[in-house]
């Protein structure tokens, strides 16, 4: 079978499952409640790829998480879906045309598989504004048979793969002496006060590198019970910057200035990091390929590279496989996107097309990588 015929066999198919693949979209549209849309995201997505012949696997220790994979030879393309809604927003994110789009480029890659070899992977991906789920799946291993990673997302426009900021999300725990205010108020170390301390020295740290960082913070674990002095405490920080090297630079400051005040007030001090995000990684001539098959199937006003202010857990990723993580309009009307209108605009017929472009443009380039390996050996 020549090339040609296979990728008009793999478009045809991917624009075969449009109704179904709208009905999805349009039925996680409808939900507001953040875990129960990953569950019904997860489960119906589950049961297309099942349908489609691809053996799924759950990953036990990460909820509404999923592997699916279809074929069994090198290499094997991995697409990322991303399924989690904002809650009592929806999907202000357009995550439920993220996994949808990305879930069709799969299947659309699966019917050439059969053709030409190699195989394909979906990873489902609950959780992923809350939680570093990839980075996760990445230090358990789960990427370690895939050959490059696809992750194309909903945007306001059409943009090349481009940067991210990095981002460094710690705990700072205080621990001092529990003990009754009303009684035995002499005898309780309250370790809320050097957290509070630490939280205004962060304050003044935010103001001194304001141009390049920015700076987020929670106190967690103290009790609501005014009469009683907490055993412990607990401060949150997230570090964004587009200088890697300043976020260490920061952190440091932070931890000293924590444990002085906690070596002060007589507390015990311990510092754990949640997660690091490094800037993502953009596979220049996976993304030139992607592109050209975006104009091929009628994507063909595409801005630069997105250099954006949010962190991508997918970026520690793209420095071990060749990644990409293009952005694809999907509004006609001045929409600004994390909002009800673009909400609504996922449901729309002009947002509909562009995803089946787009995930037709992913299957091709899946196939684009199997015939020719070169492309992701740089």
């Amino acid at each position: 079978m020549s090339k040609t015929i296979i990728r008009e066999l793999v478009t045809g198919y991917v624009e075969n499952l449009k109704e179904r693949i709208s009905s999805i979209v349009r039925e996680l549209y409808k939900l507001s409640d953040g875990s129960n849309c990953e569950n019904i995201a997860y489960n119906e997505l589950i049961k297309l790829l099942k349908d489609e012949g691809f053996n799924v696997i759950e990953i036990p220790d990460i909820k509404n998480a999923f592997i699916a994979k279809y074929g069994s030879s090198a290499p094997n393309i991995a697409y990322i879906c991303e399924y989690d809604a904002v809650d009592g927003q929806g999907y202000i994110n357009g995550h439920n045309i993220q996994c949808s789009m990305n879930v069709l480029g799969a299947i659309g890659l699966k019917r050439a598989v059969n053709e030409i070899g190699g195989s394909c992977t979906v990873f489902g991906c609950p959780a992923e504004e809350k939680e570093p789920i990839k980075i996760k799946m990445l230090q358990n291993n789960l990427f370690s048979d895939v050959d490059a990673a696809l992750c194309a997302h909903p945007y306001t426009k059409t943009l090349e793969s481009g940067s991210s900021l990095s981002m460094l999300i710690s705990s700072l725990q205080f621990k001092g002496s529990a003990s009754s205010a009303l009684v035995n108020f002499d005898k309780g170390i309250n370790p809320i006060t050097p957290a509070a301390i630490t939280i205004t020295n962060i304050e003044t740290i935010k103001s001194k590198y304001k141009e390049h960082i920015y700076i987020n913070y929670t106190l967690t674990d103290c009790l609501d019970d005014v009469c009683s002095i907490a055993e412990k405490s607990c401060v949150k920080v997230l570090i964004k910057s587009d200088q890697d090297r300043l976020i260490d630079f920061i952190q440091d400051d932070i931890l000293d200035i924590a444990r002085l005040y906690s070596k002060i007030y007589r507390c015990d001090f311990e510092n754990n990091t949640i997660a690091r995000y490094v800037p993502f990684k953009t596979h220049q001539e996976l993304s030139k390929v992607f592109c050209h098959n975006l104009k091929e199937k009628g994507i063909v006003d595409i801005h630069g590279p997105m250099i954006m202010s949010q962190s991508l857990d997918i970026s520690n990723l793209s420095y071990k496989i060749p990644c990409i993580h293009p952005y694809i309009g999907i509004t006609e009307d001045n929409v600004e996107y994390y909002t009800k209108e673009f909400a609504d605009a996922t449901i729309k017929d002009f947002a509909l097309e562009q995803m089946i472009k787009a995930a037709s443009s992913l299957a091709l380039t899946g196939i684009d990588i199997i015939e020719n390996t070169k492309i992701i050996s740089h």
